[in-house]
């Protein structure tokens, strides 16, 4: 189950990039061959490379590949280290939950707020933060619980 949704987060934000880049060459060559921009072009890949980034994040939870300060791993023997690393992803397993359950607060309170230029409902955009820390955090719970040996 949990490589599938890797594999869901990873499709989806590699989708959001390419999309992205599909979105920003029609808009350089419509700008410069044509003289028109649709109004929704910046704001659409403003909103794509905010999402490819969140499901990023998750992504880079899942595989550990987060940023992590290593100063004290050089000096910590092979047994308090395992305690270190699960130390820190339960303190990021925590701040993936505040942040999503802030995000969901933020997430209802912009329902009533429209987008400059496509007057679309701030709350979908928005809907990503905590959508993407709860897979994060989802991720984090994962990385905690011992695995198996395949020796």
């Amino acid at each position: 189950m949990i490589r599938w949704l890797e594999r869901a987060v990873d499709w989806f934000g590699t989708a959001c990039l390419g999309m992205l880049f599909a979105l920003m060459v029609a808009q350089v060559v419509m700008r410069y061959i044509f003289g028109y921009t649709p109004f929704f072009t910046e704001e659409i890949g403003r909103y794509l490379l905010v999402w490819s980034a969140l499901a990023g994040t998750a992504l880079a939870v899942r595989q550990r590949a987060h940023i992590r300060i290593e100063l004290l791993v050089a000096f910590l023997p092979d047994r308090q280290l395992r305690w270190w690393y699960a130390l820190l992803d339960l303190w990021c397993l925590v701040l993936f939950l505040v942040i999503a359950v802030t995000g969901v607060e933020m997430t209802v309170f912009a329902r009533n707020q429209t987008s400059q230029g496509m007057q679309i409902p701030l709350s979908w955009p928005y809907a990503g933060i905590p959508i993407f820390f709860l897979l994060a955090a989802a991720f984090a719970l994962v990385n905690l619980l011992p695995r198996p040996n395949r020796e």
